[in-house]
């Protein structure tokens, strides 16, 4: 079956889904495991979109390189795939500097100290607005 062909089978979204979650158990499978329980796979005609939280940029990289060889699957969608390191970049820079920032799975945790002039509602709600986080925990002495 040549490259067209592969792109051109048609398979139930339940098939497709199970061969998404094998792929995940497939020994040499670069991705790391324990992400996947972080994210949300659906199939829909074909179209597999993966929602949710891993902890390096490689992972949704890998994802659409990975799912795209799936027979049937007829695009891939990790638009809402937020990686930490992403969101710890994001989040050091709405926060000023005497405010750390430490993020696991879209949580954000602030350490630090609150300048003077702020207010911990202030900072909070800066990082809140950041697309892909999931919670702020605040973590100030």
């Amino acid at each position: 079956m040549t490259e067209n062909q592969e792109a051109a089978v048609i398979r139930p979204d339940v098939d497709i889904a199970e061969d998404v979650d094998h792929m995940f158990n497939r020994p040499g499978f670069e991705s790391p495991r324990h992400d996947r329980a972080r994210m949300k796979i659906s199939v829909t005609d074909g179209m597999v979109k993966v929602t949710g939280h891993t902890r390096t940029v490689q992972v949704p990289q890998i994802l659409t390189r990975e799912i795209a060889k799936i027979p049937g699957v007829k695009s891939v969608d990790v638009s809402e795939l937020y990686d930490d390191n992403a969101l710890t970049i994001l989040s050091g820079q709405m926060t000023p500097v005497e405010v750390f920032t430490s993020v696991s799975y879209g949580a954000v945790i602030l350490t630090g100290k609150i300048p003077g002039g702020m207010t911990l509602e202030d900072i909070v709600a800066k990082v809140e607005s950041i697309e892909g986080v999931r919670k702020v925990i605040p973590n100030f002495k």
